[in-house]
């Protein structure tokens, strides 16, 4: 690949060379102008610079999506919390003050509250006496599923698999 690049852009890079070599000042640095956009080690530099891009993206977005789906978490105990205490037109108030509230966000809907619940009440693990709040989690589980895309977890609940043994979720 070198070989041929070097090729097709030998003039060029012969060019660059005189340009390094010929400084009547003899300082070695070069201008950004003189630098022709095809010199390999420039090229190798600008991928270096792009992956590195790419890497933080991926990380940016990994770290939303499990403070996304901890937030989802925390909510549907919320809900489980209050849905007996306060009724079946609880969910769409909700989601309506939600919605009023923040009108930029799509996740308030009642139906995403619903999964909301359902994930919590699936993840969380039934409370033994002396019980703190940290070992009513499946933290295995819910450590997995931080990692998922909130459309995954839904597709599932959606799809009535959570509590099959063969799930997504147990095989994550």
């Amino acid at each position: 690949m070198t070989q041929i690049i070097r090729h097709q852009l030998g003039d060029e890079l012969e060019e660059l060379n005189t340009i390094v070599h010929s400084n009547p000042t003899n300082e070695t640095e070069i201008s950004m102008t003189d630098i022709n956009t095809y010199d390999i080690e420039y090229i190798n530099w600008l991928k270096e610079i792009k992956d590195s891009v790419r890497k933080a993206q991926i990380k940016t977005a990994l770290v939303a999506n499990a403070s996304l789906i901890e937030f989802y978490f925390s909510l549907g105990k919320m809900i489980s919390d209050k849905d007996a205490v306060w009724g079946s037109k609880f969910l769409q108030r909700l989601s309506d003050d939600l919605r009023q509230e923040f009108p930029q966000i799509k996740g308030f809907s009642v139906t995403n509250l619903k999964y909301c619940k359902l994930f919590y009440q699936y993840v969380r693990i039934r409370p033994q006496v002396g019980d703190e709040l940290n070992s009513l989690i499946n933290r295995d589980l819910y450590e997995k599923m931080r990692a998922l895309p909130w459309g995954h977890i839904t597709l599932s609940t959606k799809s009535k698999t959570l509590n099959k043994p063969n799930s997504t979720f147990n095989k994550a």
